[in-house]
């Protein structure tokens, strides 16, 4: 799983991590401020809100509990 983010300032992105991290799913966390490749592939793929999460060939923005609790 990737999770694509800010690290500060992302009140969403800071919610789907804590979520991940409570319950113990491993994932590769992204900083699209660092990564430009990372964000220009997110604007190309048209998704405009963070975060971005990929997992299973399947990817979706927004902080979705319900979605990510098929992984826990």
């Amino acid at each position: 799983m990737k999770v694509y983010g800010k690290s500060k300032g992302c009140i969403t992105c800071q919610q789907t991590k804590m979520f991940l991290d409570m319950n113990n799913v491993e994932y590769e966390f992204i900083d699209v401020e660092q990564d430009v490749a990372a964000r220009e592939r997110l604007v190309d793929l048209g998704f405009a809100a963070l975060p971005v999460i990929e997992v299973d060939g399947e990817m979706w923005s927004g902080f979705d509990p319900g979605k990510l609790s098929k992984y826990v």
